[in-house]
């Protein structure tokens, strides 16, 4: 009987360690192309339930800026079964009031937003443009949906956690210009030597005669961004650390609030393993992963792009 126990107990410790070395260790993309045949693949990211005793669960949903409808249709019904959602938009004033009009008052002082203060154009920030108008064309050129529009931010549970446009800026001017120069050449670079993106370039004729169907671009930009190196992404201070940092912050108001069961953040996928890291660093352990189609190249109607004049 005693001998008995004791290997119980061992190999209870034994599962113990096995999951929470698991936690610690996955996951290292949050994403992932799943193969379903020899023929058919497609893009996933997770949604991933923490729990910690005593506390409200957090799940981690990863998204991508580009994707399928049905994909954000799915993760709006998740997200509406959060008592809480915090979410990314860098905003402006404006942008801000509007979203919040609906929000309850008394969640908002999670954080105070500090008055607006004169803010230079600074070549971050003039990406951050850049990026939006590159998005829109490519969203067009594949055949898929953007996040920004496809998803409802004006509900009552859902609370930004991220920076106010004139705190990026500012977040930028503070780091020594090298530190600078690096991070903006890292969010650059895969846009730079993107596939996509040449569609908006002199070579867009020739790469169009090559791969004229959306069905051929959306498997391109699924590998492309499944063998992205994303080591250099993932230490950027300001675009992922600092941001981060502000979203656990609140996160940490939101736990001791009475009477909540579950929480939600829904971040950019490139920002989930730091996101992930810092929930372990609260003492959560990872208990669920659902990976959730976002980008199914093989179930799109296969109508031919027109090529650029």
């Amino acid at each position: 009987m005693m001998m008995t126990m004791k290997l119980i107990i061992l190999i209870q410790c034994f599962l113990l360690w096995v999951s929470v070395g698991t936690a610690k260790e996955y996951p290292e993309k949050f994403w992932r192309i799943e193969k379903l045949s020899d023929n058919t693949e497609e893009f996933q990211i997770p949604v991933a339930t923490y729990q910690q005793t005593g506390a409200p669960s957090v799940t981690l949903v990863g998204v991508i800026h580009l994707a399928t409808p049905e994909y954000y249709q799915e993760i709006s019904v998740i997200l509406d079964n959060f008592d809480f959602v915090l979410y990314e938009m860098i905003l402006d004033e404006t942008g801000f009031n509007q979203l919040h009009e609906k929000h309850l008052k008394n969640i908002q002082s999670l954080r105070t937003i500090a008055p607006q203060k004169p803010l230079s154009l600074i070549p971050e920030l003039i990406y951050l443009g850049y990026a939006s108008q590159a998005l829109f064309d490519e969203a067009s050129s594949l055949g898929l949906a953007m996040q920004a529009f496809m998803l409802d931010y004006n509900r009552a549970h859902f609370i930004h956690a991220d920076m106010m446009i004139w705190e990026l800026g500012e977040a930028f001017t503070r780091m020594p210009v090298a530190e600078r120069v690096k991070e903006i050449i890292y969010e650059l670079i895969p846009d730079i030597f993107s596939p996509t993106e040449r569609l908006y370039t002199e070579e867009a004729k020739l790469l169009c005669n090559i791969l004229d169907d959306k069905k051929s671009l959306q498997k391109l930009f699924i590998t492309e961004l499944n063998e992205q190196d994303t080591t250099l992404l993932f230490e950027n201070k300001v675009i992922i650390k600092d941001r981060n940092e502000l979203c656990l912050k609140m996160l940490d108001g939101l736990i001791n609030y009475l009477f909540i069961d579950n929480i939600g953040i829904i971040y950019g996928c490139a920002h989930m393993k730091g996101m992930h890291e810092g929930l372990l660093d609260k003492g959560y352990q990872l208990k669920n992963i659902e990976w959730i189609p976002c980008i199914q190249p093989d179930k799109i109607n296969n109508g031919k792009l027109q090529t650029l004049e």
